[in-house]
């Protein structure tokens, strides 16, 4: 009886003891199943991370890339030297020409001072016998160029309806559009312009289109005034056409009645 019971009790012990094996066992692979896992879903999240940042990344660096093409110096569409003369001609023997005459450093701006003279066929002169003349000022800030028309007689030199206008604002890209007030034979007006192009030219410098509206303006063509203006880089203007009052027989199918384009620029 004795020696039965303790094969018994030696049998529960073992018994025992393998239990407790296999348990701990189970929890050690339990443990590392749970490692695995743990690391698993670790090594996706980081996949997944660095994938978000990789396209983040990607997106930032093709934003960046549209900013850098937008950021381009405004300043660079103007003439780069001083002395430098651009010579105009146009419709009905219209003429003028711009010299370069100073450039000036603000610290938010650049000034371009221009001093112009007409040269038409017209042979008018002015008091003193001496052709038309005029002061044009350009700014050119981080934003915009911005051109100024100053002269004792306006009516004899103004081919604009504007004496003040943006000529160009950012971003560079075509439909960007802004909004200025002109005044007219005392009445105020609101006026639109817009960049119709962007793009380069035969020898790869940049190129720009402006167009300017203003609606509902008597005494023009379908009661709209239009101008617009290409700005080459390296040159400035180098082509403007307008609807002026007194013309009223388009020159091209967009309506445009009047109109001129840079010719040559002479050093001096």
């Amino acid at each position: 009886m004795r020696k039965s019971t303790k094969l018994t009790l030696a049998a529960l012990l073992i018994t025992a003891a393998l239990v407790g094996c296999s348990a701990s066992n189970g929890d050690a692979e339990n443990g590392k199943a749970e490692n695995g896992n743990a690391e698993q879903n670790n090594g996706q999240v980081g996949e997944q991370a660095g994938g978000e940042t990789g396209e983040q990344t990607g997106e930032q660096a093709g934003e960046q890339a549209e900013n850098d093409a937008d950021s381009g110096d405004l300043q660079s569409l103007q003439l780069q030297e001083s002395g430098q003369t651009k010579l105009y001609h146009g419709y009905a023997e219209y003429g003028h020409n711009e010299t370069l005459v100073e450039i000036k450093e603000e610290p938010e701006a650049t000034i371009y001072v221009y001093e112009g003279v007409m040269n038409d066929g017209s042979g008018l002169t002015d008091e003193n016998g001496e052709p038309f003349s005029f002061r044009r000022i350009v700014t050119v800030t981080a934003d915009q160029i911005k051109s100024e028309l100053q002269s004792d007689h306006m009516d004899r030199v103004a081919t604009s309806l504007f004496q003040e206008k943006i000529w160009i604002e950012k971003p560079l890209q075509p439909n960007h559009s802004w909004t200025e007030k002109v005044t007219y034979q005392g009445a105020e007006y609101e006026a639109v312009s817009t960049i119709l192009s962007a793009g380069q030219n035969d020898e790869g410098y940049a190129v720009y289109e402006v167009e300017t509206i203003i609606a509902n303006i008597e005494g023009f063509p379908d009661n709209t005034y239009k101008e617009k203006i290409k700005l080459e880089e390296g040159k400035g203007v180098t082509a403007f056409q307008s609807t002026m009052a007194q013309l009223t027989d388009p020159l091209d199918e967009d309506g445009y009645t009047f109109g001129y384009g840079l010719s040559a620029i002479q050093n001096d």
